[in-house]
């Protein structure tokens, strides 16, 4: 198995619920502080979302993705590829009521050929994988 080394990847993001990009620069002002107490007060159906954003040197074949979770904990995945500036997105897969067996999500993509690849992630708890524990697992051909 083959993966995609650190040499591989141009620059990765993560986005925490989908506001708060922490690879910018992070400016508190009074409707960020009002956006913060929104989504605290959402919370209550105990749903958490992180977006893993990787951008590749090159294309790619990718087989599969997989990550360290600890089971039960996942309630839905979807994968996309960005495909411009604008981050128009095209969804690859996608799956909801997740049940695990194991501690490591195996998501099988079917050597798709990518540049750039999106996982998002709705879990029960704030717990997540950093971004060098999600390994992209490269085709063999």
């Amino acid at each position: 198995m083959s993966f995609i080394e650190l040499d591989d990847i141009l620059s990765t993001s993560v986005l925490y619920d989908g506001y708060c990009n922490y690879n910018e620069v992070f400016r508190i002002h009074k409707s960020s502080i009002n956006d913060l107490f929104n989504k605290s007060y959402a919370y209550n159906n105990k749903l958490y979302t992180r977006e893993f954003l990787y951008k590749f040197t090159n294309t790619f074949t990718i087989n599969k993705v997989a990550l360290p979770i600890t089971k039960g904990d996942i309630i839905s995945y979807e994968i996309y590829n960005v495909m411009d500036s604008s981050n128009n997105e095209n969804i690859i897969t996608k799956a909801k009521n997740v049940f695990m067996k194991e501690d490591e999500l195996e998501i099988n993509l079917n050597n798709i050929e990518l540049d750039n690849i999106k996982i998002k992630i709705s879990s029960r708890r704030d717990i997540y994988p950093r971004t060098d524990e999600i390994l992209i697992i490269k085709s063999n051909s």
